[in-house]
C-alpha cells in the first residue's frame, strides 16, 4: 500500500509506536474502576445521603424548614466542590502524578464515607458533601482522561 510507504496517516511510525502499548487487560481495568465509582457516586450521592441527612437535621431541629434548607445546601456544596476539584485537578497532576492523585481522591472518598457513617451532625454531612464532591470530580477526571489516552 503506497501509504505504508510513505509513513502517513495512521501508519506513521509515531503513530504505531503510540498504539504498540495497547493492552485489553488496562481497557479492563479502567471499565472496572469507572463501573465500581459510577456505583459509589450513586451511594454518595444519591438518596443515601439525602435520608441520612434529613433524619439527623430532624433529629435536631424538628423543622421541615431546615431539612429543606439543608437539601439545598447539600446540591449547592456538591457543584462548589466539583467546580473546585475541576479547576486544581491539573494542578494535583502536575505535582504528586496522576497515580497519586488517583489514590488520594480514592482516600478522600473513604473518609467520606467514614464521616457520614460514625458522625451523625448534619453540619458535618454538609462538609462531607464537599469532599465529596471534590473526590469524585477528581475520580471522573482522571478515569476519563485515561479513558482518552
Amino acid at each position: 500500500m503506497p501509504e505504508i510507504k510513505n509513513n502517513i496517516g495512521a501508519f506513521s511510525p509515531k503513530v504505531l509506536k503510540h498504539f504498540s502499548t495497547f493492552s485489553w487487560w488496562k481497557i479492563i481495568v479502567i471499565l472496572s474502576l469507572l463501573f465500581f465509582i459510577a456505583i459509589l457516586r450513586e451511594l454518595s450521592q444519591g438518596d443515601f445521603l439525602n435520608i441520612i441527612l434529613v433524619q439527623e437535621t430532624w433529629v435536631r431541629y424538628h423543622s421541615k424548614m431546615m431539612v429543606e434548607h439543608y437539601l439545598h445546601l447539600v446540591q449547592e456544596i456538591w457543584w462548589f466542590a466539583q467546580i473546585i476539584g475541576a479547576m486544581s485537578i491539573y494542578f494535583f497532576i502536575r505535582k504528586i502524578g496522576i497515580k497519586n492523585s488517583f489514590i488520594l481522591a480514592l482516600i478522600i472518598w473513604i473518609l467520606y464515607f467514614i464521616f457520614v457513617a460514625i458522625i451523625p451532625i448534619p453540619e458535618v454531612l454538609l462538609i462531607c458533601q464537599f469532599l465529596n464532591g471534590f473526590s469524585m470530580i477528581f475520580l471522573f477526571g482522571i478515569l476519563f482522561s485515561i479513558t482518552m489516552m
